[in-house]
């Protein structure tokens, strides 16, 4: 039997909430590079090093890919602070 559009849209919300929490499960076990942050991984961000093809979304983490991969190697994970404070000595803040 087809879904419906509702079961769809249901299906969508639990892979997604799913996907956050893996997501911050993850990044909660890495924590901040900076400073060794790791309470809540949605106070965590990745930050590109090296030039930027995507953004890391959680989506994205769920279903890896070798891309996804890629992209996260060119990465540092920090938290929100170490991550706005590195912005604004970049002069991206000012």
């Amino acid at each position: 039997m087809p879904w419906s559009r509702e079961k769809h849209i249901k299906y969508e919300k639990e892979i997604r909430k799913k996907a956050f929490l893996l997501f911050s499960i993850e990044k909660e076990k890495q924590g901040c590079a900076m400073c060794g942050y790791s309470k809540c991984g949605a106070c965590l961000d990745y930050h590109h090093v090296n030039e930027k093809s995507f953004r890391i979304s959680a989506k994205a983490f769920y279903y890896m890919t070798p891309r996804t991969l890629e992209e996260l190697h060119k990465c540092i994970l920090l938290c929100k602070n170490c991550h706005y404070e590195l912005h604004y000595k970049e002069g991206e803040l000012e």
